[in-house]
């Protein structure tokens, strides 16, 4: 939905087009041109003249002007090609990222439910203890507030729920069909086997914004070319057939020419222009320097924050059936009257948050592997024909 809708795909798609209709624009200056005029004269005491020309007209050699500026152009498409699919890789993470958050906020939500269930039981045994009595009317009064609380939780929960729908549509471009229909769970593979010192050379190798960055280098080097060849002269063929009525019956007339023109002096500009786009040259150098600079602090912080998830998920499941023991035991002991409602409510407490723990370990861990695929710059699967749209 998002490859289909979001505006950064739409507007990267006509990126494209407008890349490739400057390559056309360029590649027209070598093509000849063909004029078509006609004309009517009339003065006081001649007779009406009419005539009619058609003239072509072919660039010959500018001293390769024209294709640097076709090269450039050529470079600065496929630029413009790469850059797209860089962006369809980021779009693509960014609607993960707000998928895995929807569904870890479905699940924080059937947290928080099964713990307003954990505390009406609670409530029921205190109520039932306390019309026994076996127990004071605080315990009574705690359930009911840890009840309170926990109902209050589960309203938080189901609105960050509703947030995270609506981020989500805002990352896809477009209304979910449904909010609230059940979303399937992703069954991707997670990245692994993989060490820090190939990760970094496979996304230095293999991101498209990188290897843009090359052809923004490619294409400036061209725009230096062609600005030091400013005072390179031109030649031009030129041709036609016109005819003409002066008042004595039609002639006709061919023609054919070459010219040569020769730049002396231009007033320093093509200095000033060289200079221009040498400097350009370099500003873009540097800028691609920066970016690889970027990217190898990018696949480092995913790769680290890859492994910290997967030592969490762990950490997180082994807590998760502590807590569980925990409360079972806790719960059991109330029932039999050896334990306090205390105890149940700080297993109960520390059950919920082992849970939520988990969960959000377990889409952090999700998360961290598509950080790490975009760092990467992996493919999503882009139909070549759709970066034309």
């Amino acid at each position: 939905m998002a490859f289909d809708h979001h505006p950064d795909i739409v507007s990267t798609g006509w990126r494209v087009r407008r890349s490739e209709s400057q390559v056309d624009l360029a590649k027209s200056s070598l093509r000849p041109t063909l004029d078509l005029g006609a004309s009517v004269s009339d003065s006081e005491g001649a007779s009406t003249r009419s005539g009619s020309d058609l003239s072509v007209r072919q660039l010959l050699s500018d001293g390769g002007k024209t294709r640097s500026a076709v090269a450039g152009a050529l470079y600065d498409s496929t630029a413009v090609r790469k850059e797209a699919e860089r962006t369809w890789q980021e779009r693509a993470y960014s609607v993960k990222q707000a998928f895995f958050n929807l569904l870890r906020s479905r699940e924080d939500a059937a947290v928080a439910a099964e713990t307003v269930a954990l505390y009406e039981t609670q409530l029921k045994q205190a109520q039932a203890f306390y019309k026994a009595g076996s127990s004071a009317k605080i315990d009574v009064t705690a359930a009911e507030v840890n009840l309170s609380q926990a109902q209050l939780e589960l309203a938080k929960a189901r609105s960050a729920a509703a947030v995270a729908a609506a981020t989500l549509e805002n990352e896809i471009g477009s209304p979910l069909p449904d909010r609230s229909a059940p979303l399937e769970t992703p069954r991707e593979a997670l990245l692994s086997g993989l060490s820090l010192e190939s990760a970094t050379a496979e996304a230095l190798q293999e991101r498209p914004d990188v290897q843009a960055g090359e052809d923004r280098i490619l294409s400036a080097g061209e725009s230096l070319r062609q600005a030091a060849k400013g005072l390179s002269p031109s030649l031009y063929a030129s041709g036609g057939w016109g005819f003409s009525d002066g008042g004595t019956g039609w002639e006709d007339e061919w023609t054919a020419s070459l010219t040569l023109s020769v730049p002396l002096y231009d007033g320093g500009a093509t200095a000033a222009r060289t200079e221009s786009s040498r400097a350009d040259l370099e500003i873009t150098r540097s800028d691609q320097e920066k970016l690889r600079n970027s990217v190898a602090l990018e696949v480092e912080q995913a790769f680290l924050e890859l492994e910290t998830a997967s030592v969490q998920v762990k950490t997180a499941t082994v807590s998760l059936r502590q807590a569980r023991e925990h409360l079972d035991l806790a719960r059991g002991r109330y029932r039999v009257g050896v334990g306090t409602s205390l105890e149940v409510t700080d297993a109960a407490e520390k059950y919920s948050t082992a849970r939520k723990s988990l969960v959000l370990a377990n889409y952090d861990l999700q998360v961290a592997s598509a950080a790490l695929a975009k760092a990467l710059g992996r493919p999503v699967g882009i139909p070549k024909e759709e970066t034309k749209r």
